[in-house]
């Protein structure tokens, strides 16, 4: 691969010199195992930005087994996608630990850009958040693609609303969930697109248009690959609207209801919320499609 800059957002181009790099993080990393010995290892160790192909994942598939093998067509290890630690015998030792919260949050807020990227990671490592130590290491052009379209940005409908309560002069695509700085080629219908504003803009507060940014903050944005789909984990309501984020949301396939059909022992098959199996679909199934563009302001049936 060819040294070239990032060209969007948070992608990560590795070059050969990363690659090389990388090599040896790997040896050196090896080496202080050897050292140090299984009980010293902190549990969270492989989850850091540097990716290792072929990481070891020895007591993940002890522990998951039976577990379908997601991405075939590639050589990679459960560390490789998830992060954790892959010879660690215990599992608070293995996983990622949960980030500590009071209480249970009740909100389907997009979720800041930076927020616990271990842990977005070991959870779903398709997560746009952290899609530049995954994914993009290989599908780098993909994902470039995928930030600025409208899947990534929901540009179109963000910013409609904005012109019809009269924010926008003019029609035109300016917001996005997250902001790019560049598309992925010149030429083309828009060169950047910026973050939703937060409420205010100078206003008076009685006036509707205020108030209007705060509506697409909190409920629009949550429709596209930043966030789950509204049937979120553990909570009926929205059967038929599971599904993942980021690249998961076409490439990995939901139950309508959203139970697993895995044959790994270790996921619930009664909970709400999870893959149909730990499986990666080339093309989306237009059941995939029609999970969340079933009408309303979304491409209709036909």
């Amino acid at each position: 691969m060819s040294r070239r800059e990032p060209r969007i957002g948070r992608v990560t181009v590795y070059t050969e010199t990363h690659r090389e790099t990388t090599g040896l993080i790997v040896l050196a990393g090896m080496l202080l195992l050897a050292l140090l010995g299984s009980s010293d290892r902190e549990p969270a160790a492989a989850s850091a930005a540097v990716h290792l192909f072929g990481a070891p994942s020895d007591s993940c598939v002890e522990c998951h087994d039976g577990i379908e093998d997601m991405h075939p067509e590639a050589e990679l290890t459960c560390v490789d996608c998830h992060g954790g630690n892959g010879l660690a015998r215990l599992k608070l030792e293995a996983h990622v630990p949960r980030p500590k919260q009071r209480g249970r949050i009740e909100t389907e807020r997009v979720v800041p850009i930076d927020r616990n990227l271990a842990w977005a990671r070991f959870v779903n490592p398709m997560d746009l958040r952290i899609v530049d130590r995954t994914c993009a290491l290989c599908h780098d052009q993909d994902v470039d693609h995928l930030f600025a379209s409208l899947h990534g940005t929901t540009a179109g409908h963000l910013s409609d609303g904005f012109y019809e309560m009269g924010l926008f002069d003019e029609r035109g695509s300016k917001y996005g969930v997250f902001p790019v700085p560049r598309g992925p080629k010149e030429g083309g219908a828009m060169e950047r697109v910026v973050q939703v504003p937060e409420y205010g803009g100078g206003l008076a507060a009685e006036e509707l248009s205020a108030h209007f940014a705060d509506l697409p903050r909190k409920e629009c944005m949550q429709c596209h690959l930043w966030s789950e789909g509204r049937a979120v984990r553990g909570r009926v309501g929205f059967d038929g609207d599971y599904r993942g984020q980021g690249c998961a949301a076409c490439h990995v396939a939901y139950s309508k209801e959203g139970f697993s059909e895995s044959y790994d022992p270790h996921v619930p098959k009664h909970e709400p919320g999870h893959p149909r199996t730990h499986t990666m679909a080339r093309m989306p199934t237009t059941e995939t499609c029609t999970a969340c563009h079933y009408g309303d302001a979304s491409i209709g049936l036909h």
